[in-house]
């Protein structure tokens, strides 16, 4: 098993195999938990010898970790105190947090840009294979989401006003989105735009705002910084295939941006109402507001309110990074910048970075980093080790004279 293999089996499991039914006895909401430390220990064990062949500072870089860790225990600690969860709870339902330790993980094996980029595609072809499955027909996915994808499900027909819908992993794929944005403006050539072409299709057909408008922004902006005298030809080529794209499907779009418009300027929409709610008035104590709320259980009566909010339009998990702060607190919240602000200031990171995290920071409605994003945290964590140790200045070596 090489580490491409091992990266890619972490980001199947961080999406429970998309609920696929074959999967359901084995990949699910319970057993994702166990089998991610099985693949932990086997990573530990199989590349353990990685860390000997130098590299990467483990103590350094697992810091992001270990304030991860102090962030999500005070919010057990909150949950109990003015929520009544206890902190058994607590530990079980968040279960999934333990996903983070794949942080310490890959600082130990070290996978490589390439490895985790070769993964990425393979998960990248993988999704669409499986979205198309479950766009023609539901049957493969669990029962338990059946009832919100045929809800929203995609058509081919031409009478209805939606492509798809999002499966889990969904913002995983700006990763090599970016990447390929990146090779082409470092060598401009029909080859490498191809690609880019097709993740951005791939993006206009998921038709999530929050990803698409800035990825468009980011594609946009690195073919206008490209240096090359083909640049206006690829400009005039990505114009006429937007205006392709549009034409072809303009009802679908049409619609599309109606109903962006109509939420945005909708005082009653369920996105403002959520965040006002969970920035002024859902927390009991001013503590919380430091070291968030907790991830409360449905079986419990503070869960059962969540759910009665959810049910009057009230989405903790809609809000992105707030709402991940309304339940871990402040201290999550300075990890997630910390690595943000340390790729896009203060690291010569390459472009794909810099555009992923001017993504976090400038739309942080879009990421939950509490479920299914949690693993597009891990890699910015382990990237930013990564290029830390890369670009940084190697003492030079002194050689005594020679009597």
């Amino acid at each position: 098993m090489n580490k491409a293999v091992y990266v890619l089996g972490c980001l199947i499991l961080s999406v429970n195999a998309w609920d696929l039914k074959i999967f359901e006895s084995v990949v699910n909401n319970t057993t994702t938990p166990v089998l991610a430390v099985f693949w932990m220990a086997a990573g530990w064990l199989f590349f353990g010898n990685a860390r000997k062949n130098g590299g990467l500072n483990m103590l350094r870089y697992n810091r992001y970790f270990y304030w991860l860790s102090l962030g999500f225990a005070l919010s057990f600690v909150t949950a109990y105190v003015f929520w009544s969860q206890d902190i058994v709870t607590s530990f079980i339902v968040n279960r999934r947090l333990i996903f983070f330790l794949f942080i310490p993980v890959f600082f130990r094996i070290q996978p490589t840009e390439r490895d985790i980029i070769k993964a990425l595609d393979y998960f990248t072809v993988m999704y669409m294979i499986v979205w198309l499955w479950q766009a023609v027909s539901p049957a493969p996915i669990t029962t338990s989401r059946e009832i919100a994808i045929e809800a929203g499900r995609a058509s081919f027909s031409m009478d209805k006003n939606d492509f798809g819908y999002l499966m889990p992993g969904y913002t995983l794929l700006l990763i090599p989105l970016y990447y390929r944005v990146q090779k082409f403006t470092e060598n401009v050539s029909l080859r490498n735009f191809l690609p880019v072409m097709l993740m951005t299709g791939i993006l206009f057909l998921l038709q999530n705002r929050g990803t698409l408008f800035f990825a468009v922004i980011v594609l946009v902006y690195a073919i206008f910084r490209i240096q090359s005298r083909y640049r206006y030809i690829f400009i005039i080529i990505l114009g006429l295939l937007i205006i392709g794209a549009y034409l072809s499907t303009e009802k679908y779009w049409a619609s599309f941006v109606d109903e962006t418009s109509a939420q945005l300027s909708d005082p009653e929409y369920n996105r403002w109402k959520s965040l006002y709610y969970f920035i002024f008035q859902y927390s009991p104590h001013w503590l919380c507001y430091l070291m968030g709320n907790g991830y409360l259980s449905s079986h419990l009566d503070s869960g059962q309110f969540l759910m009665a909010l959810m049910n009057s339009g009230f989405y903790q998990a809609d809000l992105g990074i707030i709402g991940f702060w309304s339940m871990y607190g402040v201290i999550p919240i300075l990890v997630i910048y910390a690595v943000v602000f340390k790729l896009l200031f203060y690291l010569p990171a390459p472009f794909y970075l810099k555009a992923l995290s001017a993504h976090v920071l400038l739309v942080p409605i879009c990421w939950g980093f509490s479920y299914y994003d949690m693993f597009l945290l891990i890699l910015m964590s382990y990237l930013m080790g990564y290029y830390s140790e890369v670009f940084k200045p190697r003492p030079a070596l002194k050689y005594s004279a020679v009597r």
